[in-house]
């Protein structure tokens, strides 16, 4: 195993030993024979004498290695574009099947002094409800063009919390 994986499976094997567990499952770095690590599933199977001692013990390994590497770099990806959409000047949001906010990017509060606590769970930001009343129709125009891959903007005046509108490019 690798050094910063032993003690983890120390302690999980003695917790299993102590219980009298049949069985145990850990993810570890395991060394090949060439010195390199690859992430395993390691699963262990506890057989105990009717006196409660270990009689012997069935160990498989199956190779996770590319799905653990998958998922760092999943996660590594995600950070940097959280840090990138939090920091950015501009507002993103998502929406579910519906049209109703799940996530509002924080910048909302500064362009348009919406929290994003408040927002989430309403309808979008690109429906009628903040829209200007004479910027609704080419808003709607746009929206029709819109086609994934395909973007398109507009200018545009959205409500801010206070009920003022503020000219966007959205």
């Amino acid at each position: 195993l690798h050094p910063d994986d032993v003690q983890a499976a120390r302690d999980l094997f003695t917790k299993a030993l102590a219980e009298n567990a049949t069985g145990l499952r850990n993810r570890a770095r395991v060394r090949r024979a060439d010195g390199t690590y690859l992430w395993m599933d390691i699963s262990i199977v506890i057989v105990w004498s009717e006196t409660g001692q270990v009689q012997y013990a069935i160990t498989s390994l199956r190779d996770v290695h590319n799905e653990v590497v998958a998922e760092e770099n999943l996660r590594t990806s995600l950070a940097r574009f959280q840090v990138l959409v939090e920091n950015s000047l501009d507002v993103v949001y998502q929406v579910d099947e519906r049209g109703r906010l799940t996530w509002v990017s924080p910048n909302v509060t500064t362009l348009l002094g919406w929290r994003p606590e408040d927002l989430v769970g309403r309808v979008g930001l690109g429906e009628l409800a903040y829209i200007h009343p004479d910027d609704t129709g080419p808003a709607e125009v746009v929206r029709h063009k819109a086609a994934p891959g395909t973007p398109v903007n507009l200018e545009l005046r959205l409500r801010t919390d206070s009920g003022d509108y503020r000219w966007v490019e959205a």
